[in-house]
């Protein structure tokens, strides 16, 4: 397999300064978008705390950090609930408050412990049980909170090295979850918090992302696995297998799905470079990439609203975010 002929989209990138302490190399992990309250959260380990960018406008605005106590890693968001939530490197939760009407607006309110002995992770809402699902990727497990209560009411063990994405599935009601150490994917059920199903995905993938399109029950796994070639991989739940695989960019890290526009974007690499690989949603099929930086990378959000790609900003002097609009595909 080969990128050769790959070309990344040339498109404006607009910078977001985080206010980065001078002088410390600036380390970041996942990003979330609270579409109706234009806010995007980022997790800031340079700055130990979850930043809050205001996207209403076009071009995103640094408003603050919310302090965590402990390097961030993981973030998602629970709209319906007010409720932020980053995963942080002590094994704990940080719930931060996101009603503008509450007195402990965007505060941490609670950190419950996933008893673990390294850091809480990545992490899915799931908006119909209104559970929290927090893997524990060195520890190999993974945390179910009660949102309401910001309780620990499960934890599921024996999952292997390597826990990655959790994603709620709307059309069965299951939540799934890839370990890139095994090369597997694992279906779970939030009433009886238990394991239901685990597959071997068989391509080698060793996915960290995962991404469901609930209109065509799909998803889009980000490869992360350097012994063959970069690419995605597209799971069908009917079939219960990888259907294609597509080898344009790969050996990356977030994977995400906007019904809005109907893509699936991989914050991925090229020529061992970041880059932002984007998707038709169905049928899908690889549209374009566009670079995002020197080097690092790993996250991805859309912003609905103003038709804006984010991720990492990792431009030597510009360390922090950028936003680019969508490109037209080729």
């Amino acid at each position: 397999m080969t990128t050769e002929a790959i070309v990344p989209s040339d498109v404006a990138l607009t910078h977001i300064d985080l206010q980065l302490p001078p002088g410390q190399p600036f380390s970041s992990n996942i990003m979330a978008i609270d579409q109706a309250a234009h806010r995007l959260y980022f997790a800031n380990r340079t700055k130990v705390g979850v930043d809050v960018i205001d996207i209403s406008k076009p071009v995103g605005q640094y408003l603050l950090t919310v302090p965590t106590g402990s390097p961030t890693n993981g973030v998602t968001v629970a709209p319906d609930l007010h409720r932020a939530y980053a995963g942080l490197a002590d094994s704990t939760v940080a719930v931060i408050d996101t009603d503008p009407a509450s007195a402990t607006y965007q505060t941490v309110i609670a950190r419950p412990n996933t008893g673990g002995e390294k850091r809480a992770d990545e992490m899915d809402y799931d908006p119909l049980h209104q559970q929290l699902w927090v893997g524990n990727s060195d520890d190999g497990f993974i945390t179910v909170i009660d949102a309401h209560t910001n309780e620990v009411i499960a934890r599921i063990d024996d999952l292997g090295p390597g826990v990655e994405q959790p994603r709620f599935n709307p059309v069965d009601g299951m939540v799934y979850l890839v370990v890139n150490g095994t090369n597997r994917l694992f279906q779970f059920d939030p009433v009886r918090l238990v394991t239901s199903h685990v597959w071997d995905v068989e391509d080698a993938c060793s996915a960290n992302g995962l991404a469901i399109n609930e209109h065509t029950n799909q998803a889009l796994l980000g490869c992360s696995a350097r012994s063959g070639y970069p690419h995605a991989a597209l799971w069908d739940f009917a079939t219960e297998r990888v259907v294609e695989t597509f080898p344009q960019v790969g050996f990356g890290n977030t994977t995400i799905y906007d019904s809005v526009i109907d893509q699936f974007l991989f914050a991925s690499r090229l020529d061992d470079k970041p880059v932002i690989g984007m998707y038709s949603g169905s049928p899908v099929r690889f549209l374009t990439c566009v670079s995002a930086g020197a080097r690092g990378g790993g996250s991805v959000a859309y912003d609905q609203t103003n038709g804006r790609v984010y991720t990492q900003d990792t431009r030597p002097g510009s360390e922090g975010l950028v936003s680019f609009p969508l490109p037209t595909a080729r």
